[in-house]
């Protein structure tokens, strides 16, 4: 098959999107696909090299930018017409209902189009001040592009709930959950846990936790200095490191809270891109993983919550919240312990009750690894795989 791909965003800008977009097209691009990742002008020419590199065909878009969304979007969507009329994709796969499913709903006409929302553009949570959709400009152009395409991806139920409730048709909805490298995150040995934990200063007979993503306020990470005292008054020795894009936003906070010595704060830890055979997540936050002996996720709302998959990969228990996302990855007892969003006391009580009892962290953490295996991307890839030929093999046409 021949097949296109379009964000509008850097596939260098590691996130959850990036993630996924680079480790779909790569193993599609290895099973014999011909596969190309359409991006804007200017990205492409800022990272040329880096794009020159991949496994995969990287090509910019003329007039494909998010300024003309606004403001001529028309071009934009003549140009992917022009695109498609030149390549003659079988399938098109597009990252994100809003700017970069907008500008290429008019693709329907020509090809089975796929939309693969990321959270933000789906999602709202007024509160939070979180979600594309708040701007009532927005939410209707979202609303119109999601009815444009033949199959709109859900990654977890309560995103199937919402795509219904925006009138999306069941017979359009495909689930399929994020993938995460499995074979990578459970590969470990005592050595490279020595190794990190050295480099890191965490001692080894010292509980480590775990904490990865951006800072945003629907992260929850304002509650990580409240948690991390609650559970040092229960005379707990530990060290939580902290991993993402702005997590130093927190420091205040950390410092206010007495629990500088337990949290540490490290900005986000991107794969060496000088290298062409660079894997995303990188080695380094993999062996990260691999030395940690809890992961903490305290977030209010989550699309498809990576990080937690691949926590459960690196066999490490689940200490999450009851949010969207996070409840529907996570069982209860089984492969983590799930608390109320935004209940520092309860997230700490569960925190505690693993570090303190051997037997119930052993058995959370063999019902994580097992739980995992089913995310590993070849099967993920499978189910695109055969989403794709399923549509370029029938009538297209919504």
């Amino acid at each position: 098959m021949r097949i296109g791909c379009t964000i509008l965003g850097s596939l260098f800008k590691i996130g959850g999107y990036q993630v996924f977009t680079y480790n779909l097209l790569s193993q599609l691009s290895e099973r014999g696909h011909y596969v190309k990742l359409y991006v804007t002008k200017s990205e492409y020419l800022e990272n040329e090299l880096l794009y020159r590199s991949l496994s995969f065909d990287v090509g910019p878009v003329d007039y494909l930018h998010p300024y003309l969304t606004r403001f001529a979007p028309y071009l934009c969507r003549k140009q992917m017409l022009k695109v498609q009329k030149r390549d003659q994709m079988d399938v098109w796969q597009i990252v994100g209902a809003y700017p970069a499913g907008y500008l290429s709903s008019s693709l329907s006409h020509e090809a089975p189009i796929v939309l693969r929302t990321h959270g933000e553009d789906l999602q709202i949570d007024a509160g939070l001040g979180y979600g594309l959709r708040l701007d009532p400009s927005i939410n209707r152009r979202v609303i119109n592009t999601l009815k444009a395409f033949n199959k709109v991806i859900a990654m977890t139920r309560s995103m199937s709930e919402t795509y219904e409730s925006l009138g999306v048709k069941k017979e359009h909805i495909e689930t399929i959950p994020n993938g995460v490298d499995y074979s990578r995150l459970s590969t470990t040995s005592n050595d490279e846990k020595t190794i990190t934990r050295k480099q890191f200063g965490v001692e080894l007979d010292i509980p480590l936790l775990l904490t990865v993503g951006r800072h945003h306020p629907k992260k929850g990470y304002e509650l990580i200095p409240l948690i991390a005292k609650r559970v040092k008054e229960q005379g707990i020795t530990f060290k939580w490191l902290v991993i993402g894009n702005n997590v130093g936003r927190i420091a205040e906070l950390i410092q206010k809270n007495d629990v500088g010595d337990s949290v540490k704060l490290i900005e986000e830890i991107k794969p060496p891109f000088d290298q062409q055979d660079f894997l995303l997540p990188s080695q380094q936050l993999v062996d990260i993983y691999q030395t940690a002996d809890l992961f903490v996720f305290p977030s209010f709302i989550e699309g498809f919550p990576r990080v937690i998959i691949e926590a459960m990969a690196a066999s490490l228990p689940i200490i999450t919240t009851d949010a969207d996302g996070c409840r529907e990855v996570v069982d209860n007892y089984l492969t983590g312990l799930i608390s109320e969003k935004g209940n520092d006391s309860i997230m700490a009580t569960n925190i505690i009750k693993v570090l303190c009892d051997d037997e119930l962290r052993q058995r959370l953490s063999l019902g994580a690894t097992e739980y995992a295996k089913a995310y590993d991307w070849p099967h993920i890839v499978d189910r695109y795989e055969n989403l794709y030929l399923s549509l370029s093999n029938s009538d297209h046409s919504n």
